[in-house]
């Protein structure tokens, strides 16, 4: 640590040095675990990226700068080791690298074989540039000096952070820089500069000494709680010897400061015993000579500011003091009451940016062990979460199904307005307005049977285009007989038929859902017009009530607060289900694995065991929901006693109007699924007719140019070798699937152009006739198994 003069600024200020390291190689190892793990290719394949790692590294090593560029790179540097730890096992038991780290103070070396050991010296250098930072800026302006409290709040949050991190991991702390206890000494130490930044600015600004006195008072309090660990034993041979004094002096200082601006506030209050009362205590911080003597060990730039300090303060003590025996005469209390302390800086946490894959250098680079660990794991998770998601889904149905038993909500909304139309469903009915009513709906239908029928005509012209190059075949092989070796079209075609299938049967499938959409929807639609309608249409669907008697009203009532319970728990266990499917979409143990700290049966068990977290707190809101149905079932049994006889028929209106309402909403979701079903199901089937459309005009070309062959004198009841071209339909490129409805782009091999390849292959030798000295010509064609022949 040092102590340094800012530029044309009364304070003085300490920062934080780095911590220093030595060189490290990372290529060496991490090649040969690429090599022994993946292989050579995999090897060369990264070996520009370990060479950046390393690279990286050296300059921060070697970098001297104390800017926002330097911490930038630091940070970056600590996200490109997490892609590190993601990929590769560094450690005591995985690949060993070596970490030698200083300690910023008495410079002993230390090392480590983890990363968290190198990340963990890594933000520690973070919030040493950040105090750098703080330091170098200008104080004389209001911006320098808002700049610099600002890194000084930074560095208070990394070191905070730090010292958590280095508190729940003990073995991290290899030097005593990275004890606890030093880093929140170092994280109080930059608040304390901080507020002193803020203190600074009013001060120039000219605020009131009752505020500054606060501050200043703070100020002193944040030093006060960094000399607390000094005394430890773990940091008594540590901390360097200066330090004690200078934070002892600082905190003198500024109560001496603050008590100073307290007797001015008094003093304006016409309070001149207690005035004197408070310079007295301003005076005993900086005029104790012990505390002077010490003083003279400190830098120059020090002790001329605490001099300056200590002479304003003695000089209005004795002035004050003069004036109250000479004039006023006021009583100086003997006790002080506390004057309230003003904090107006925090620190601010430490929060390096999330990673993006796509900044990842390794990615793909996960070994088939992880991978198969990772997938085994990915499968439990979606097991537990469909399993959380099935119990949600049910007790939901079961809610609604038990509402429906009870004609609940509808009789209460009945019975709230037993004249027009209840507000309920008015609400309901302009929302369905607003989206365009039973109109859209219908035009959703006729626009996913549109869809329907252009997939139809898709596959038909498939099917076209394939049977009309089968007869041409057909047709060729029977005028050629055995010297048209082309291989059958039924052999060559068969994956592109087996798509077709496929795609048709999805389509059957697709086509019934939307019978049963189109259904309900029939049913509905009457009802859903009269909403949308006028307000006499509306009316039309309800028949007038009766006003309700007050003990039917009373009894509703408490039917509301029941069914506004039930309401939060289903509320609840949908933002439950929304925290689980959240959790597990981002849910990776590859780097966990990949550590070796625990086998990987233990890292699966530990990790599966936030879903029982989920699975416990959805089973205690079923256990509450039913326990509320028992409650609702006897609520709405003395509701409908006491209301028994007035208004069944509203009520059962009201209940199929809600009905209709609800079905109308399921069936905007199913649409919606199925446009977008039908969007993703038609492009598909274009690049299948692309896919058959190629394979047509390939084979096409291909019987050509063997027809033209065949009609030339040389090949003239010759029969043309077919061992160039050998049939194997099991190897004909089939197409994948990812789902019932979908299907990927297909791995139909591109046919080559009919050419002489380039590449290196064993090809035909030329064969002469005995009817010339012209070679024999050989034509490339594809193959079944999606390779070159020749026939």
């Amino acid at each position: 640590f040092f102590f340094f003069q800012f530029p044309r600024c009364a304070m003085t200020s300490v920062f934080v040095e780095c911590k220093k390291t030595d060189k490290v190689d990372f290529v060496k190892p991490l090649r040969k675990y690429i090599l022994q793990e993946f292989g050579k290719d995999q090897a060369a394949q990264y070996e520009k990226a370990l060479e950046n790692l390393t690279t990286t590294r050296e300059d921060l090593r070697l970098n001297t700068e104390r800017t926002e560029g330097a911490r930038t790179k630091y940070i970056q540097y600590i996200s490109l080791l997490k892609f590190v730890e993601k990929h590769f096992r560094v450690g005591e038991k995985g690949v060993r690298i070596n970490f030698y780290w200083y300690d910023c103070n008495s410079k002993k070396r230390a090392s480590q074989y983890g990363l968290d050991y190198e990340m963990a010296c890594c933000r520690f250098n973070v919030g040493a540039i950040e105090s750098q930072i703080a330091f170098l800026h200008n104080r004389s302006s209001d911006e320098g000096i808002k700049q610099a409290c600002k890194y000084f709040q930074m560095a208070a949050g990394t070191f905070a952070s730090l010292a958590e991190t280095t508190r729940s991991q003990g073995h991290l702390v290899a030097t005593s820089d990275l004890d606890g206890d030093f880093l929140t000494l170092l994280s109080f130490l930059m608040l304390a500069q901080a507020q002193e930044c803020f203190f600074e600015k009013a001060e120039r600004a000219g605020m009131k000494s009752s505020i500054l006195c606060k501050l200043a008072s703070q100020v002193a309090d944040f030093y006060e709680k960094a000399a607390q660990p000094i005394d430890s034993p773990s940091l008594r041979t540590s901390v360097a010897t200066n330090w004690p004094t200078f934070i002892q002096l600082r905190i003198a200082m500024y109560k001496g400061i603050a008590n100073w601006h307290k007797g001015q506030a008094v003093y304006a209050e016409d309070k001149y015993g207690e005035q004197v009362g408070w310079l007295s205590v301003a005076n005993s911080y900086v005029a104790d000579p012990a505390l002077v003597k010490k003083l003279k060990s400190q830098p120059i730039s020090l002790q001329q500011q605490f001099a300056t300090r200590r002479d304003t303060i003695v000089t209005a003590f004795r002035s004050a003091h003069n004036d109250n025996s000479k004039i006023y005469h006021e009583l100086v209390p003997r006790e002080l009451p506390p004057f309230e302390k003003k904090s107006m800086v925090s620190a601010i946490a430490f929060k390096p940016p999330p990673l993006d894959p796509k900044d990842d250098p390794f990615r793909g680079l996960i070994s088939r062990v992880v991978q198969e660990t990772a997938s085994v794991y990915k499968t439990k998770v979606n097991q537990r979460v469909q399993g959380i998601s099935a119990i949600v889904e049910e007790n939901d149905r079961l809610a609604k199904g038990t509402l429906s038993s009870l004609n609940l909500p509808g009789a209460l909304q009945a019975l709230e307005k037993p004249q027009g139309i209840p507000d309920a469903i008015r609400s309901r009915a302009e929302q369905l307005k607003k989206i365009g009513g039973a109109e859209r709906l219908k035009s959703a239908l006729e626009t996913n049977s549109k869809y329907a029928s252009e997939a139809g005509a898709l596959l038909s012209e498939c099917r076209r285009i394939l049977k009309e190059e089968e007869e041409l075949d057909t047709q060729m092989r029977s005028q050629h007989g055995s010297q048209w070796v082309l291989p059958a079209s039924h052999l060559a075609n068969s994956s592109l038929i087996q798509e077709i299938s496929k795609y048709e049967n999805n389509l059957v499938h697709a086509k019934k859902s939307d019978a049963i959409v189109e259904s309900k929807f029939k049913k509905i639609f009457p009802t859903l017009q009269n909403l949308c309608g006028s307000e006499s249409d509306m009316l039309s669907l309800l028949p007038a009530g009766e006003a309700p008697a007050p003990q039917v009203q009373q009894a509703a009532n408490e039917l509301k607060k029941a069914l506004a319970k039930l309401e939060d728990l289903i509320a609840e266990r949908e933002t439950l289900l929304k925290e689980t499917l959240s959790v597990a979409e981002s849910d990776d143990i590859s780097a966990d694995v990949m550590s070796g700290d625990k086998d990987s049966q233990s890292v699966m068990e530990q990790s599966m065991e936030k879903y029982s977290e989920f699975d416990s707190e959805i089973q205690k809101n079923v256990a509450a929901q039913q326990t509320l149905f028992d409650e609702l079932y006897e609520l709405n049994q003395n509701f409908v006693q006491s209301n028994s006889g007035g208004g069944s028929s509203r009520e059962g209106a009201v209940k199929g109007i809600n009905e209709a309402l609800d079905v109308c909403q399921e069936l905007f979701k199913n649409l919606g699924e199925g446009a977008h079903f039908y969007q993703q199901f038609c492009g598909l089937l274009n690049t299948l007719k692309t896919k058959c459309d190629k394979y047509a005009t390939d084979r096409k070309g291909a019987k050509l140019a063997l027809e033209s062959r065949l009609s030339q004198p040389q090949f003239s009841g010759q029969q043309i070798p077919s061992k160039y071209y050998q049939h194997q339909a099991s190897n004909y490129p089939q197409s994948e699937s990812t789902g019932s409805y979908q299907s990927g782009e297909g791995n139909y091999a591109q046919p080559q152009q009919y050419r002489q390849p380039q590449y290196q292959q064993q090809t035909p030798q030329p064969q002469y006739s005995n009817q010339g000295s012209q070679p024999q010509q050989f034509i490339q064609v594809q193959g079944p198994d999606g390779k070159p022949q020749y026939i």
